[in-house]
């Protein structure tokens, strides 16, 4: 087995954040340790080949270890119409679906939540300075339960 790559998904139709890689061949008999690099949020796994290869390979056994995280019950409450007035916050230019800016400003220490129009960056937010009405917009808010 060679060139392998490891995604986590937080369900089973969301687009899968990298986690990490390996460049190379695996021998026989061989162990590799794989860790993502950042910490990845999501509950399933994908081990897989470059597109390029159309080569199968097995895997005898995988072991994933993960923690719970410290947001062990939180939600994020959605107000349709209004954004967050950021004082402090993070333009995310990655993929800019829902559930990618949910997962974004879930591993963001200090986000409160995140601005979201369809097709545009996410805004993550640290500290705000109230609400704009912004019929194009909805705000997502980090509650705890």
């Amino acid at each position: 087995m060679h060139d392998v790559y490891v995604e986590v998904f937080s369900d089973n139709n969301d687009s899968p954040g990298f986690c990490s890689s390996h460049d190379g061949v695996v021998g026989a008999g061989e162990t590799i340790r794989l860790t993502c690099d950042p910490p990845q949020f999501g509950r399933h796994v994908r081990l897989s080949r470059p597109t390029t290869s159309s080569e199968r390979f097995a895997v005898c056994e995988m072991q994933v270890f993960g923690y719970r995280s410290p947001q062990q019950c939180s939600r994020y409450v959605r107000k349709v119409g209004v954004r967050l007035n950021p004082v402090n916050f993070t333009s995310f230019q990655g993929e800019t679906t829902l559930p990618a800016c949910g997962n974004a400003c879930h591993g963001s220490a200090g986000c409160i939540g995140f601005n979201y129009n369809e097709g545009e960056p996410c805004m993550l937010v640290h500290r705000h300075a109230g609400f704009t009405e912004d019929s194009e917009w909805s705000v997502f808010l980090l509650q705890q339960c």
